[in-house]
């Protein structure tokens, strides 16, 4: 895939390559999707950098396998050389013989260096529907 591909093709590659490494939890081949310079905010504490923080963020879960269906995704790109993707994502995941399913919001930032590589990766868990903030009044 070249740099004048479209957004959404370089999004969706990505995407599946990321979905074919969690599929059997291959930390080996997810950490070859991330930039060598990119930075990752993931459900865990800490700001996980480059590949081997991937590597790192990724070893510390307990999982077998994980399916990500990527839903409504916005995609825009300001730059050739840059996409920006994100929506709400649903995890299917397997950990210690559990199925579980995880509604998260899900950002990726790509970068284009000679091929697609991941450089900025968000997720969160979705606040449920209705939840507002909680306001509090301070002193000043």
């Amino acid at each position: 895939m070249n740099a004048n591909s479209g957004a959404l093709e370089a999004l969706r590659s990505v995407q599946d390559g990321w979905n074919r490494a969690m599929a059997t939890w291959d930390v080996d081949a997810v950490d070859k999707l991330y930039d060598p310079e990119a930075q990752m905010f993931g459900s865990k504490p800490g700001l996980y950098r480059g590949p081997e923080g991937a590597r790192r963020y990724y070893g510390r879960f307990g999982v077998e396998r994980c399916v990500a269906h990527f839903e409504n995704q916005a995609v825009f790109s300001p730059d050739p050389m840059i996409v920006i993707g994100s929506g709400p994502v649903t995890f299917h995941m397997t950990a210690g013989g559990v199925a579980k399913i995880l509604d998260f919001r899900f950002s990726f930032v790509l970068r284009f260096a000679g091929r697609w590589g991941i450089f900025l990766h968000h997720e969160s868990p979705a606040p449920p529907l209705g939840w507002r903030p909680a306001v509090r009044d301070c002193d000043r």
